[in-house]
């Protein structure tokens, strides 16, 4: 099932809006878009879960989606493997926060029975106790994992000073959640999949070689019957400016330290002014040339990685701009000065237009690169849909990308970056003086 390009998939004579079929099917909103591959067909798609975070919904909901492939009430998880390996598909699951995503792959003859195994276990998952056991005993040992890592655990400290404990991108420390893991019960998990489980703002979006009448009538015996639930929004979607604080996390034998700087964006993925603020986090610290990096890095030598980023923003609620930089322990008072001095002098300066006409370029080429598969061109529908584009998001995202000034670019990171805001967070072998 080899995918071709983008070359053979895009129609340049078209935009992709005009392509794009939608249709409402039960409570499942269908995006279909034919493209020019042979017998293979993707699909991506979501829906809204509504978890509660403040009592541990977020691990609950991971280990309800870690279940899905392990059996249905119908076949066990060997029936259904055999299923899918002898067909060449894929179904896969994934924890989305405030909601739980799925994606498929197969081969166009293929799509009822695959769709019907993927429907199976999303609304008839069988929650073996076995293998509820082992789920557990896989997620106690990441938690654990990531008690030894500098960088998980600066992220994790800097996100509780900056979101209260329902927002979705608040993170427990290690020791809480696997309190929380450990009261978890299978019962538990069957509730939640009861209330928080359903149709609830369901987008799926189907690509590749289809008879969008087919794919309709397939979806309609799949997933048209499946209603949504009544779970109420219950989550904080506005992140907080708070008085910066330090957070220090030490950690023995470490060779380096890990350093988290960042505050709050009241800012969602649907403003006007995302584009122009992301544009200008991308010049600052988006990648290997980006400003960040040429200073601190390259003409200074105080880390080999350093970037910036902006985080957890989505249509549904706001999130934050962090800076991370990994640094020695003797270097890291000087390392942290370095990163402020260059965050301070570029929003005060902004990006020059060379630098902002080369990470467009960047930026572009990457999104259209995306686009070189079936796979891809889902998920960026997707995406693009539930950020509330809609089915213009392909052709406009270059488009508003190409379209932010360089005045735009720098109204927006002197509005949006703000050094006097931002709290810190520090992993690993801590200077004595920073201990």
């Amino acid at each position: 099932m080899k995918e071709k390009t983008a070359v053979d998939i895009v129609t340049h004579s078209s935009t992709f809006e005009r392509r794009i079929i939608d249709t409402q099917v039960g409570n499942c909103t269908l995006y279909m878009l034919p493209a020019a591959v042979e017998n293979v067909v993707s699909w991506r798609g979501a829906f809204i879960s509504n978890p509660v975070f403040t009592n541990g919904d977020d691990l609950r909901q991971g280990l309800v989606v870690s279940l899905l492939d392990k059996g249905t009430k119908r076949r066990d998880r060997f029936q259904i493997a055999d299923v899918l390996e002898n067909k060449g598909a894929q179904v896969n699951y994934h924890n989305g926060g405030v909601g739980v995503g799925f994606s498929g792959r197969c081969l166009t003859r293929d799509v009822q029975d695959v769709m019907g195994v993927m429907a199976e276990q999303l609304l008839e998952p069988a929650f073996d106790e076995e293998e509820y056991q082992k789920a557990g005993m896989r997620v106690a040992a990441s938690i654990q994992r990531s008690m030894e890592r500098t960088g998980t655990l600066a992220y994790s400290a800097l996100c509780r000073n900056i979101y209260s404990t329902s927002h979705p991108n608040f993170t427990h420390p290690p020791e809480e959640e696997l309190r929380i893991l450990s009261e978890i019960t299978l019962e538990s998990l069957h509730e939640y999949h009861s209330q928080h489980f359903g149709a609830k703002d369901l987008v799926l979006v189907v690509v590749g070689d289809i008879d969008p009448d087919e794919i309709t009538r397939v979806v309609r015996s799949t997933l048209g019957g499946w209603e949504t639930h009544k779970a109420p929004e219950a989550y904080d979607v506005a992140a907080s400016f708070t008085s910066p604080e330090i957070a220090k996390v030490p950690m023995e034998d470490k060779s380096s330290i890990d350093v988290r700087l960042g505050h709050a964006v009241e800012m969602r993925m649907n403003h006007e002014g995302y584009v122009p603020l992301y544009l200008g986090n991308f010049v600052l610290g988006g990648n290997f040339s980006s400003r960040l990096m040429d200073v601190v890095r390259d003409q200074k030598g105080l880390t080999y990685g350093i970037r910036s980023s902006l985080i957890g923003i989505s249509k549904f609620y706001e999130g934050h701009w962090q800076v991370g930089v990994t640094l020695s322990t003797d270097k890291l008072e000087e390392g942290i000065a370095a990163t402020k001095e260059v965050v301070e002098e570029y929003v005060e300066k902004g990006p020059t237009e060379e630098e902002l006409q080369q990470k467009k370029t960047t930026i572009i080429g990457t999104f259209k690169v995306e686009l070189a598969t079936t796979g891809g061109l889902a998920g960026n529908i997707l995406r693009g849909v539930q950020n509330g584009f809609g089915k213009s998001y392909l052709d406009e995202f270059p488009e508003r990308v190409n379209r932010a000034s360089l005045q735009e670019v720098r109204e927006s990171i002197q509005k949006h970056i703000q050094l006097d805001k931002a709290h810190m967070a520090m992993a690993g072998t801590l200077p004595e003086d920073q201990d």
